[in-house]
């Protein structure tokens, strides 16, 4: 009735855990890719809106969500030295 958990049980879940991460970051970025380019197509055509304009703004949008992603994966702050 009862079965024993081995380490090489916990191994391959831990695994399974990470791999369901990527597919899950993945189908986000996927899903924001489509969604930007649903938002070009309906609102900057029609109001002959700048493209360049959405472009600074995606790019000014992603800087702190990459900067926090990076922070948190890392766990640490690093300046690059110029030396």
């Amino acid at each position: 009735m009862w079965t024993r958990v081995t380490q090489r049980d916990r191994i391959n879940q831990s695994k399974m855990a990470g791999v369901w991460l990527v597919w899950l970051a993945l189908v986000v970025v996927q899903l924001g890719f489509g969604a930007y380019g649903v938002v070009i197509t309906k609102y900057a055509k029609e109001n002959n809106a700048d493209p360049l304009i959405f472009c600074l703004i995606r790019d000014t949008g992603s800087f702190p969500v990459l900067l926090l992603a990076a922070l948190v994966s890392e766990k640490k702050f690093q300046i690059p030295s110029l030396r």
